[in-house]
C-alpha cells in the first residue's frame, strides 16, 4: 500500500475532486487548494489504481506504508471500515484437475487469478478479501 500526496487539475475535474469510482478501498483526503489545483492525499495499492482513480493527478509524491494512519489532520471517513471491525466468514474453494492429460498450472497462479478475480468484484465498502491460502491434497 501507499500514501499518496499530489494535486488534481481544478478544470479538468471540474472542480469535483471526488475519485471516479466508488466505493474505494482506503481512504483520501483534500488537504488544500489553490486557484489552479486541489491537494489531495490518498492511500492506494498502487500508482495505477490512482491514476484509474483520479485521472487528472499530478505532482504525485509518495511513500510505501504498512497502514493506515489517522490523525486530527487526517480522521478516519465514517464510510471507512477495517478489517477489524469486519465480521470474517471463511469460504472453502474446491478445484479439480486434469493431471493425466498435464493440464496443470503453478497453485500460486490459481491462488493469484482467483484472489484477482474476487477483488474486482469485491466491494470494499462491505468486503474485503484477506487471503487465499492453497493446499494440495
Amino acid at each position: 500500500m501507499i500514501r499518496a500526496r499530489f494535486f488534481v487539475n481544478k478544470k479538468e475535474c471540474k472542480g469535483d475532486y471526488r475519485p471516479l469510482r466508488w466505493p474505494i478501498q482506503y481512504p483520501y483526503w483534500s488537504t488544500g487548494e489553490n486557484d489552479s489545483y486541489f491537494v489531495l492525499v490518498a492511500y492506494v495499492d498502487s500508482i495505477e489504481e490512482l491514476n484509474n482513480l483520479w485521472p487528472e493527478a499530478s505532482n504525485i509524491e509518495y511513500e510505501e506504508v504498512d497502514e493506515i494512519i489517522f490523525s486530527d489532520r487526517f480522521p478516519r471517513p465514517d464510510w471507512y471500515k477495517t478489517k477489524k471491525n469486519m465480521k470474517q466468514k471463511k469460504i472453502t474453494i474446491i478445484i479439480s484437475y486434469d493431471y493425466e492429460e498435464k493440464n496443470t498450472i503453478c497453485n500460486d497462479k490459481i491462488a493469484q487469478r482467483i484472489y484477482s478475480d474476487l477483488k474486482k468484484g469485491s466491494n470494499p465498502r462491505h468486503e474485503r478479501i484477506e487471503n487465499i491460502i492453497v493446499e494440495d491434497n
